[in-house]
């Protein structure tokens, strides 16, 4: 747990509020952001979403790219974000649930360095007994479907190699009269591997909603255009 996320509890945390106007800063230089497939036909309409792979656990995570290279985000300014649609894990900020240090249950917990973070002004977390706030219960509870909605997405990527519908993309990006950027170590929906499925199997996607975010993955690479052109008006 980094040093600013700390476990929410009240004798710590009694007295703090939460803006409801939320600050982004804190995503300032997130290339990749993670995404559930339950958002993913509303974040194709803005971000290029691919997958990564984890070179330690080998699992893959879909993303939203932000940017053209690490540390970069290409929509988040001055503590706002200039996107028609913001990512659920961004929404969440400051909030999160964290493994206990013995990883037997999740942790309620809070980024106390975040701009979000007040002492005076915002909803309150925790009423005069210690009690959480129903504004606070409600980002308990918006946390643990997010972990839940994770869960499904790791599925639906294993989905994907099980029929082997995943392949590295080496992606070209042209930004005016500048030399061609590339960007490696991404993975896409193979359309040629899609094509020969059978009727079956694509029935059957088609009915556990899989086949509506395939679809969704492959036109939001569409989205690489508008990332270029935010990239060469910098």
């Amino acid at each position: 747990m980094t040093q600013s996320i700390a476990a929410l509890n009240p004798a710590r945390h009694g007295k703090l509020h939460v803006v409801t106007q939320r600050d982004f800063s804190h995503a300032s230089e997130d290339q990749l952001v993670p995404v559930v497939v339950q958002e993913c036909v509303d974040a194709a309409t803005e971000f290029p979403l691919v997958f990564v792979k984890n070179a330690q656990t080998g699992e893959f995570t879909l993303v939203a790219m932000m940017g053209l290279q690490p540390q970069q985000n290409l929509y988040c300014g001055q503590g706002d974000i200039q996107a028609n649609y913001v990512p659920q894990v961004l929404r969440l900020h400051p909030f999160s649930l964290r493994p206990s240090e013995q990883a037997e249950q999740l942790m309620l917990c809070i980024d106390e360095q975040s701009n979000c973070v007040s002492e005076e002004h915002g909803q309150a977390l925790f009423d005069e007994q210690g009690n959480k706030t129903a504004f606070l219960q409600a980002q308990s509870d918006a946390c643990m479907q997010f972990i839940e909605h994770q869960q499904i997405t790791r599925q639906f990527a294993q989905l994907l190699l099980q029929h082997n519908l995943l392949t590295a993309q080496r992606l070209t990006i042209r930004l005016g009269d500048e030399q061609p950027r590339t960007i490696d170590g991404v993975y896409i929906i193979d359309q040629k591997r899609l094509s020969e499925l059978d009727a079956e199997t694509l029935a059957t996607l088609n009915r556990n909603g899989a086949l509506q975010v395939i679809h969704a993955q492959l036109l939001s690479l569409k989205q690489l255009n508008r990332l270029s052109k935010r990239a060469s008006q910098r």
